[in-house]
Formats: C-alpha cells, sequence, structure tokens
C-alpha cells in the first residue's frame, strides 16, 4: 500500500485577480485615491468658475498592481469647449503658483 506525504500547513494569502492583480483590503482606502478624487473635484470647479465644464472628466483608477496610480482623465469635448478651456487658461497664465511636477515658471 502506498503512504501519503503529510501536507504542509497552507498559509492565508491576498486573494489575487485572473489577471495577477491582488485587490485591497475592504477597509483599505489608499491615501492616493483620496488624494486623485479630490483633486478631480478640485479641477471641476475650477474649470466651473471658469465657464468651462468637460463633460468627461473622471477619475480612472486602475486595478491595483504595485505601479497602478488613480489618474484623473480630462476626455474629450467639443471644438467649443475646447476653445473655451484655451481662453480660460490664457485668462489664469500667471495668476496661479505652478504645483509640484509641473513645468510651470519658477519650477
Amino acid at each position: 500500500m502506498e503512504e501519503r506525504a503529510a501536507k504542509a500547513p497552507v498559509e492565508p494569502v491576498e486573494p489575487v485577480e485572473p489577471d495577477g492583480t491582488v485587490e485591497p483590503e475592504e477597509d483599505e482606502e489608499p491615501d492616493e485615491v483620496e488624494e486623485a478624487e479630490a483633486v478631480c473635484g478640485e479641477l471641476a470647479e475650477a474649470l466651473k468658475e471658469a465657464g468651462v465644464t468637460l463633460p468627461s472628466l473622471w477619475l480612472d483608477v486602475p486595478r491595483r498592481t504595485w505601479w497602478a496610480t488613480p489618474l484623473v482623465d480630462l476626455g474629450r469635448c467639443n471644438v467649443a469647449t475646447a476653445r473655451a478651456l484655451a481662453a480660460a487658461l490664457r485668462r489664469g497664465v500667471g495668476r496661479a503658483e505652478p504645483g509640484p511636477g509641473s513645468c510651470g515658471p519658477g519650477s
């Protein structure tokens, strides 16, 4: 008769999706997602104050992997909205200080 080898205890692992990504704990809200949500809201409000609405503005939060980072997706807009955005940017040039990672003057 054949003897069976004892099985080693299995340690719990994080759930892995079929594409190989690991989902975060449900109660775990990554800080970068919260920051991106806030920035997306700030951008929408600033655009509204300038009379511009980007209809496809949204937050793209990719599946969690070691390299994934949320992206503010500006989406697509019609020609009139693009012109209004360009005009608003021209009016505001030099008013705001450039943020981290920007290419504006003084950075």
